[in-house]
This record gives C-alpha cells, sequence and structure tokens, in this order.
C-alpha cells in the first residue's frame, strides 16, 4: 500500500520542516511527500529547497496563491499513492500514525478516512489529549466531527470529487467529509492522540463570523435535502447543546469568582461615572 503525502503551503517557513519531517519520519513509509507552495511570500521555498536535499521523497508543486482547496486539489492529482495523507503545514502527526491508520483500513475496506485523538499546540506546549466520537451523515451535518489532517484512500477522495474552491474562507473539509459520508464510506477512528494540531493567529484562523456565516449557509444551500432528512437528529443536537451551554452559563454565574468579578466592575463603573 502506497502512501503520499500532501502538505499545501503558504507562508510556512517556520513550520513547514516540521510538518515534512513527521512524514519523512513515519513508521510505515510514506513513498511520496508533495508539497504544494500555494504563492508564498516569505522564505517557505527556500527551506523547501533546503529540504529535498535532505528528503528523496520530497517534491514540491509551485502556484500562484489560489488558496487551500486548490492546493490540495493539485496535490491529490499529482500523488501516485493509493493513500493520501492529508497535512497542514503547521501541524505534525506522530511516527505511529501511519502505520496504525493502514491497519484499521485493512480491518474495515469501508472507511474513507481515519483519524486519531489530537493534541492542541499552543506558544509551543501541547494541551490535553481530545478524542473525537463515532461519526455519521447526521453528526457530521450537525458538526464537522474530525480534522483535515487524516489519511484518506485516493479513490474515495476522487469520488467524492475533491475539495471545493467555493469554499473558499473556511470548513472546505467538512464539506468534503459529508460528501464521503453521503457516498457510503465511514470513518475509523485511532483511539490514542496521534495527531498535533497547532493553534495560531494567521488567516485561516481569523475569517470574520460574516465569511464563516456564509460557509455554513453555502453548505446548507449544497445539502438542503440532507439537512431536511435529518432535521430531527440535527435538532436534537441543538438543543442538546443548548441546554448544557446554558446549565454551564448558570454555574459560572452563580460562582463566587463571577459574582466578585461583577462587584468590581460595578465599583469600577460607578467610580468613573462621578
Amino acid at each position: 500500500m502506497k502512501v503520499s503525502a500532501v502538505i499545501p503551503c503558504y507562508n510556512s517557513a517556520a513550520t513547514i520542516e516540521r510538518a515534512v519531517k513527521s512524514c519523512a519520519q513515519q513508521s510505515y513509509a510514506v513513498a511520496q511527500i508533495i508539497v504544494v507552495n500555494d504563492g508564498s511570500i516569505d522564505d517557505s521555498l527556500q527551506v523547501l529547497e533546503k529540504l529535498k536535499k535532505v528528503y528523496n521523497t520530497l517534491e514540491v508543486i509551485n502556484q500562484k496563491n489560489q488558496g487551500v482547496c486548490v492546493a490540495r486539489n493539485n496535490g491529490i492529482t499529482a500523488a501516485t499513492g493509493d493513500y493520501i495523507l492529508m497535512l497542514d503545514a503547521d501541524d505534525f502527526f506522530d511516527q505511529s500514525f501511519v502505520k496504525k491508520a493502514l491497519t484499521l483500513f485493512i480491518e474495515n475496506s469501508t472507511h474513507g478516512a481515519v483519524i486519531s485523538g489530537y493534541r492542541k499546540i499552543r506558544n509551543g506546549v501541547p494541551s490535553k489529549e481530545h478524542f473525537f466520537k463515532p461519526l455519521d451523515l447526521a453528526s457530521c451535518l450537525y458538526n464537522n466531527g474530525m480534522h483535515a489532517c487524516a489519511l484518506f484512500p485516493k479513490k474515495a477522495l476522487v469520488q467524492a470529487g475533491l475539495y471545493d474552491p467555493a469554499m473558499q474562507y473556511a470548513h472546505e473539509d467538512w464539506d468534503l467529509n459529508i460528501r464521503l459520508l453521503k457516498n457510503g464510506f465511514t470513518v475509523g477512528i485511532i483511539e490514542q492522540a496521534l495527531f498535533n494540531y497547532t493553534q495560531t493567529q494567521d488567516s485561516r484562523s481569523s475569517i470574520t463570523r460574516e465569511q464563516d456565516l456564509s460557509m455554513r449557509m453555502l453548505m446548507y444551500q449544497k445539502y438542503k435535502s440532507d439537512y431536511l432528512t435529518h432535521h430531527q437528529d440535527i435538532y436534537y443536537s441543538l438543543q442538546s447543546e443548548l441546554l448544557q451551554l446554558r446549565k454551564e452559563n448558570k454555574e459560572i454565574r452563580n460562582s463566587a469568582s463571577y459574582k466578585w468579578s461583577r462587584k468590581l466592575v460595578n465599583l469600577y463603573t460607578a467610580f468613573k461615572t462621578k
């Protein structure tokens, strides 16, 4: 089973080496590592040229800036592997991820993706481990429920139509996952935290509320019939989350720290108005 890695790269000079290394050092060899340089204006290309001298499996595709969807699609198209390891340039996998993911594909041929638990990395510090719940079409319509970084059979990605460039601001992975599930594929989950998600302040993580909402509404229009079919499950999930948020809000408002902070704010406000 040949595995190709696809890494879109835009102004990622500080992290792209770590991402490439995490693919190159997998315990199950990744035969091809494709980095799509999406019109970077920092030193990304220079870093990649140096890395090509270290890793003979590394290939670099240069393109003008067209966004992450086009970059991923071009990488997938160029990939020769049966499986695609999708990775973002600021994230990285533990060494055993590919081997354990392939084991799940062998055990279940219906998987269109395999994911694992993860850690959030902020300022170089890893968080506690997080794990995903089982995913089906109804739950995915309500909430994505998985990271974009995963192992996919290339045929599943092609059958789903790859990434939609219309999802230019966000949620392109969510959109793809809905199509994978609609095609009858399932999602395998490794019950270990083998993925490291770096939280940064890049443009992809600072989209406006309006842009985020526009992408969500675009997905609703694309899959309106599916939302209507699964409306009861989605409404139940929405109400469950709303009740939980109300409970947590009540607990916060009743806490001693909240009450003391409110008193301090009121005193400060009264002082300023004198």
